[in-house]
């Protein structure tokens, strides 16, 4: 949005504030019928047929056309109402253009308003406030802004709903620092702001780290009598917390303790306070996280799983295992019970600090009475033992795994496809991937270190359980084949996989590879050729 357009629009607003009243008077409407000459019967006749159109093509009643999302009758609608002689007032298109608002056919309303100023049906500041909301909510919010332009050198009076649509547009296209700006000219003009847009102008500026701004409107909100409510304050302590001003976002926290914002709050405070521990914790300020949890205690707020979760993560980044471990013993203190979350931030820290029995044996105090293991936490155990060469521990894990599942199943609460977005694996048709996952880690080890017979009999068995091998499966195998020197082999394993997924670079070229490292120049070259039809480049 372009600098000069906003100081257009600024003066153009002071002009207005200058003539006094800012606020659009509302045009009383007038009835469904038309203004009919009462002299022209083949007139009263053509409006007559225009009526039973409406009737046919629109249910409502005497104030509203309503579409049931068939766009075809509301245009043919428009079209007998632009053509009917003579035709109807203003009124009755704009309620038409807000019907197909309704249907969220937002470009048909830009479309159709285009149309009338083509027809010569002038618009009212009514039609311009539904223009602008029209591409306000097509993300073409500097539309909208130029439309606004048009309102006041037209001398139409915008409406207060105006200003908040292109607001809430600019911050949802993340032009903060334009809606910020219109704001204060809105308000300088004489406009009150709503609750719901200084939330919108709140939270934008949080998003892009403005604390300054954001405090501002959340103390001229005070002032103008409006009560910030808990978006309001986690937005601006989240916002606080990520630009390291820790002080001022525990200032805020009790505030809203002190403030009593609503006797239902409870939660969305503890929320806060979890935002104000993360941050300290991602700053490594472990004892003023404790600090916190101890004013919470004082003030009668009940830490929650994430808040311990929170200080358990701390510690893990600060390898400070031992702290961690105390955190997590000290929950069943406060009435929490550890979660997924908790157990696997454990794991993950004794894996990190080379503390794999300890791991493993939290593993096993999962499977005799805590939660479910999941693929997270068979992973990270997995990686870490085979970092570690301790191959006899992985393969044992793995038959834990299977064996976890066939006495548990896999009922909703323990449904593995969960925690498909945190391990990046998507799920498969039959059992979910994560099973596969462990797999592929155990096989890539083996080829590794050159155990390529225990590799086959593993992808072997991988085949007869039922699993659905993964690309990553498949391109470990030709791995293993171009270890062995075995060109032949890893060219039909690329074509068999050719059934399940498309190969990717990797695949062509380690086939490629072992053709040309056993001197077969013709079939390399082939292999090559199909590469580069599919967009693949030689991986040198």
């Amino acid at each position: 949005m372009t600098k000069w357009k906003l100081r257009t629009t600024t003066v153009l607003l002071s002009h207005l504030h200058q003539m006094g009243n800012v606020y659009s008077v509302p045009t009383k409407k007038p009835p469904l019928c038309f203004w009919l000459p009462s002299s022209s019967s083949s007139s009263f006749s053509s409006i007559a047929t225009t009526v039973e159109s409406m009737e046919k093509y629109a249910k409502g009643d005497e104030k509203n056309y309503v579409f049931h999302n068939n766009i075809n009758d509301s245009l043919t609608l428009f079209d007998k109402m632009a053509h009917a002689s003579p035709r109807p007032p203003l009124v009755e298109f704009n309620k038409l253009l807000r019907a197909i608002v309704g249907t969220e056919n937002y470009s048909v309303v830009v479309s159709l308003c285009k149309q009338m100023e083509l027809l010569g049906i002038t618009h009212n500041s009514y039609t311009l406030d539904i223009l602008v909301s029209c591409f306000c909510n097509l993300g073409r919010v500097e539309f909208g802004f130029s439309v606004l332009g048009k309102m006041l050198k037209l001398g139409y009076y915008p409406h207060f709903v105006t200003f908040a649509t292109l607001i809430d547009g600019f911050c949802r296209e993340s032009y903060v620092a334009d809606a910020y700006r219109l704001f204060n000219d809105m308000v300088i003009t004489g406009y009150q702001p709503s609750l719901n847009l200084y939330t919108s102008v709140v939270s934008g500026l949080c998003k892009i780290g403005n604390t300054y701004g954001a405090r501002r409107i959340l103390r001229e909100m005070e002032e103008k009598g409006f009560q910030p409510d808990v978006v309001n304050y986690c937005d601006v302590i989240h916002s606080l917390c990520k630009n390291r001003l820790l002080t001022e976002a525990s200032d805020f926290v009790f505030e809203m303790k002190v403030k009593g914002i609503r006797p239902n709050v409870y939660k969305s405070l503890i929320r806060a306070v979890n935002i104000l521990i993360n941050g300290l914790c991602e700053k490594g300020e472990m004892h003023a996280s404790l600090d916190v949890v101890a004013m919470m205690d004082f003030k009668g707020l009940r830490p929650n799983v994430i808040t311990f979760n929170e200080l358990i993560n701390g510690y893990r980044m600060q390898n400070e295992m031992n702290e961690a471990r105390k955190v997590f013993d000290s929950m069943v203190h406060y009435g929490c019970e550890p979660n997924i979350f908790s157990y696997n931030l454990m794991i993950s820290g004794y894996c990190k600090t080379d503390r794999l029995d300890e791991a493993l044996k939290l593993f096993d105090e999962m499977v005799r009475g805590g939660p479910f293991p999941d693929a997270v936490t068979y992973a990270t155990l997995m990686g870490a033992l085979l970092q570690k060469n301790r191959f006899d521990d992985a393969i044992d894990l793995l038959s834990r795994f299977n064996f976890i599942d066939d006495e548990h199943g896999l009922e909703e609460e323990h449904n593995l496809e969960k925690v498909v977005v945190e391990t990046a694996v998507h799920a498969s048709l039959g059992k979910p991937e994560p099973y596969i996952v462990c797999y592929d880690m155990l096989l890539d080890g083996m080829v590794e270190i050159g155990s390529f017979v225990a590799a086959g009999e593993l992808f072997n068995q991988i085949c007869a359980s039922g699993l659905k091998p993964s690309l990553a499966t498949y391109n470990t195998m030709m791995k293993r084949l171009f270890y062995e020197g075995l060109p032949e082999k890893s060219y039909e394993l690329l074509r068999a996989l050719e059934y399940d997924y498309f190969p990717n670079s990797f695949s062509y070229n380690i086939v490629l590879k072992n053709f040309v490292q056993n001197n077969d120049i013709s079939r390399a070259t082939e292999i090559l050729h199909e590469m580069e039809e599919k967009g693949f480049c030689l991986d040198l």
